[in-house]
């Protein structure tokens, strides 16, 4: 996880957003979750989330199901395939401009793709101040 000294470029933390999603992306589960700090312990039921709000709406269009959809059915973690269509638009938004973090923490997210269609989904994350420097923590991500 990667940690700042002082406020970090925009840039910076873009780069580390990407590189989450990258994990993510490639069904490396436990790298990307230790890519980032996390508000809350919910990390199976946020890939689960993004399973159910891209590859099962994904499904619907093309009238398929799967036979459970349920967290504890741990369908959507038994074949990691479904992560490999999901990306991230170029555009991230922020609380403020300019090209540097404030000093006090700042709160961005950046809309996901699925397979080449910009979905209602979004990644929420905020860069924190903490006593030894800044990270950044994945606030949710979660359908709009």
């Amino acid at each position: 996880m990667k940690k700042w000294d002082q406020p970090p470029t925009k840039a910076e933390v873009e780069s580390e957003v990407k590189a989450f999603f990258s994990l993510l992306q490639s069904g490396k589960l436990d790298e990307a979750k230790a890519a980032v700090a996390h508000q809350f312990d919910d990390w199976e039921s946020q890939v689960w989330s993004i399973w159910q709000d891209t590859y099962l709406i994904y499904l619907e269009e093309l009238d398929q199901e799967v036979d459970d959809d349920t967290l504890e059915g741990k369908v959507w973690c038994n074949d990691l395939s479904w992560l490999n269509d999901l990306e991230i638009e170029n555009t991230f938004h922020w609380d403020d401009e300019g090209d540097r973090v404030d000093a006090e923490g700042e709160h961005l997210f950046v809309n996901l793709i699925y397979k080449g269609e910009v979905v209602d989904v979004s990644g929420d994350f905020r860069v924190v101040k903490e006593d030894d420097g800044y990270r950044l923590m994945r606030e949710s991500i979660h359908a709009a």
